[in-house]
């Protein structure tokens, strides 16, 4: 697993796509620190007084460089950006000891994520679903995490011994900032649900997945749950449309809700897409490599592990690519993923 063929988390392109045409409208808390900004203009006063016009926090005053702390709303970043008195606008980047930086990500980049920040859209207000191993308590995704419930042991806190839903959750929704100066992941303002439904190897079964499904479609309004994302998949056993798992992943789609899945790590031949992502109502994810090159689409290349359709009911499949090799995200270390893969261990819970 040394180039970390994750590539059914990487639904996250079309979950940007969604988001911008949706969050602007919404008004909902913002979380602590997602969007610390230290504003600069002309003196400290006026720096405070622009911070003032678009309602924001100022939290600290900065004489010596002419400008103020602030905690801002996605739309009043946007405001600020617009204003021709406001000399810079810098995010309040996490500063530590030299030799002991958080690892970077490059794929929130590759996607174009960081044009989509720069409007002022981060996922403030939407909910995901992560139907997965579970959630760690991991400081990229921690204050993220309204929601948990677990199929598997009941348990009432949320954990993740095998890592997977948390690298999955990472990518989605990482509030750290890395040693580049930006978010690590691709959506740091959605709020998270975890839903576990898989066991610490990474396996599970259809009652438990279909009973998460389930729990989503019950409290999809209580959590503003809008997206929900399945990183798992199962052999084809029927056309798609009388499977079990199927039938619970459509009744959320009839209800408004986006259902991202993977199409698997299968290999590239012909009906290798397996359960749900050969369902023609969801948002089926292959995977294709930047080549370590990220500003190089030159060299990109669809990963040969990444499934392929047509699926075994006619459908063209995956729906669209997203990177999904070489994926650094969040983990801690003793998971079941990182005992088993220790050469991709990274400093700072990250895999």
């Amino acid at each position: 697993m040394k180039t970390q063929k994750l590539s059914h988390v990487l639904f996250t392109f079309f979950l940007l796509l969604t988001m911008v045409g949706t969050t602007f409208a919404m008004a909902f808390p913002q979380r602590a620190g997602t969007l610390s900004y230290i504003v600069q203009a002309t003196d400290v006063e006026r720096a405070s007084e622009l911070v003032d016009q678009v309602g924001g926090l100022v939290t600290a005053r900065l004489e010596i460089i002419d400008g103020v702390a602030a905690t801002l709303s996605a739309g009043a970043l946007a405001q600020l950006r617009t204003m021709p008195e406001v000399v810079r606008l810098t995010p309040n980047a996490q500063v530590e000891a030299a030799g002991n930086k958080i690892p970077a990500t490059d794929y929130p980049n590759v996607i174009g994520a960081d044009v989509v920040w720069a409007e002022g859209v981060t996922g403030e207000g939407i909910t995901v679903a992560v139907i997965d191993t579970g959630l760690a308590n991991h400081p990229g995704i921690e204050d993220s995490i309204i929601a948990w419930v677990d199929f598997v042991e009941n348990k009432r806190n949320p954990k993740d011994r095998s890592g997977h839903g948390t690298h999955v959750a990472g990518i989605i929704a990482n509030t750290q900032v890395s040693k580049d100066g930006e978010w690590n992941g691709v959506a740091p303002g959605v709020n998270l649900a975890g839903v576990r439904v898989l066991g610490d190897a990474g396996q599970g079964n259809y009652v438990d997945v279909i009973e998460g499904l389930q729990w989503v479609l019950e409290n999809k309004d209580t959590y503003n749950i809008r997206i929900a994302n399945l990183s798992l998949v199962a052999t084809p056993m029927s056309p798609y449309w009388a499977d079990p798992l199927n039938e619970a992943v459509t009744q959320l789609w009839a209800n408004g809700i986006v259902v991202v899945v993977a199409a698997g790590n299968g290999g590239s031949g012909p009906m290798s897409v397996g359960v749900p992502g050969n369902n023609p109502y969801v948002i089926t994810v292959g995977a294709f490599t930047d080549n370590y090159t990220p500003d190089d689409w030159s060299d990109d290349y669809i990963t040969p592990f990444s499934a392929a359709g047509p699926t075994l009911d006619g459908f063209v499949k995956p729906d669209l690519v997203a990177p999904g090799a070489h994926i650094i995200s969040t983990m801690k270390e003793n998971t079941y993923l990182a005992e088993t893969y220790p050469e991709n261990v990274l400093p700072k819970k990250y895999f």
